[in-house]
């Protein structure tokens, strides 16, 4: 592989284990950073990330995206793997996350990857549509995605399980 690519994997690595840690405490958690974090090629991302650079933006500016994209590829990949569909027992050289965890938990972190991937793409969004240069404060299009992220929230203290909520939680203190 070409020397960028380890570079522009390790950049995505990081970041994903910010958005996922690895060691939490509930199994919700540990079942998200189990397929986030796997050993992968990470190709969607690098090409996030070699696009960006197309179009003359960094790839640094653009590791939130690629970090994006490897959410929501995660959360396809874990409800891929279940019994009602391919029914996989081997992922990414591991056992699948309803075999480590339980098909009961591993529903929640792919519906919790899926819910990272748009807060954090909601969150690019108002930092591409945000204040324009020399403003203090956004324009008035940027808050439709705060208020999307803020519904998601709620949302999630309704509905679902605290582990889960905690997440969550956690997510948005890394975005605001």
């Amino acid at each position: 592989l070409p020397a960028f690519f380890a570079e522009y994997q390790a950049l995505v690595g990081r970041e994903l284990r910010r958005l996922v840690p690895p060691d939490r405490d509930s199994a919700v958690e540990r079942a998200m950073a189990y397929t986030a974090l796997a050993p992968s090629k990470q190709v969607r991302a690098v090409l996030v990330l070699l696009t960006a650079e197309l179009c003359r933006g960094t790839a640094a500016r653009a590791v939130p995206a690629a970090a994006a994209i490897e959410l929501i590829h995660a959360s396809s990949l874990i409800l891929d793997d279940l019994p009602s569909m391919d029914d996989a027992p081997r992922r990414r050289g591991r056992r699948a996350n309803r075999l480590e965890f339980g098909e009961a938990i591993a529903i929640l972190p792919a519906f919790g990857l899926l819910v990272a991937f748009g807060a954090l793409m909601l969150r690019l969004h108002g930092v591409a549509f945000g204040a324009p240069q020399g403003r203090r404060h956004p324009v008035k299009a940027s808050y439709l995605p705060m208020a999307a992220h803020l519904t998601l929230v709620l949302l999630a203290g309704l509905y679902l399980p605290p582990p889960l909520v905690a997440w969550f939680q956690h997510v948005a203190r890394l975005l605001h």
